[in-house]
């Protein structure tokens, strides 16, 4: 009787397989509507809470036109070296009187002793983002903010 059992590890493997395939079908946790996962409506709006801090300095903004939009290029001097995931937060949706504000933030990276300061040079990052020429018509002027400033320039 017992020859006819299958092995235990044969029953596991087709289990975790169908276990992860669960969970990539529902999107994985991300916070996008995700047309496969069950728990979501269709129309539901998922927010979500940014806790980056905004990067100490901005140093320059240029924007960079192609056919069709521009892009908006941020260089900025960060509080400490191994910034990452940067990003141009929004302060709002659409413009406000012509005025697109965005705060640069990002994470920030801790080793075994604390963070490390190291020299401007070390720490200067680098961003970017992508307009359509729609977009742009509805800016007058787009504001940058960091830390301790904030820069502006016009379309």
């Amino acid at each position: 009787m017992r020859k006819f059992l299958p092995r235990a590890g044969a029953v596991r493997l087709p289990l975790s397989l169908a276990g992860v395939a669960v969970l990539a079908a529902c999107g994985g946790g991300g916070v996008t509507n995700n047309p496969m996962n069950p728990l979501l409506p269709g129309d539901a709006v998922v927010a979500t809470t940014d806790r980056r801090p905004p990067v100490q300095h901005i140093d320059s903004l240029s924007l960079e036109r192609f056919p069709g939009g521009a892009v908006l290029v941020v260089n900025a001097t960060a509080a400490v070296q191994g910034s990452y995931n940067l990003a141009l937060r929004p302060s709002t949706v659409e413009p406000v009187d012509g005025v697109m504000r965005y705060t640069l933030v990002s994470n920030i990276a801790v080793g075994r002793d604390g963070p490390v300061v190291g020299g401007a040079a070390t720490r200067a990052v680098t961003t970017a983002t992508r307009f359509n020429d729609m977009e742009l018509s509805a800016m007058d002027r787009i504001e940058v903010a960091g830390g301790d400033n904030v820069l502006a320039l016009r379309p």
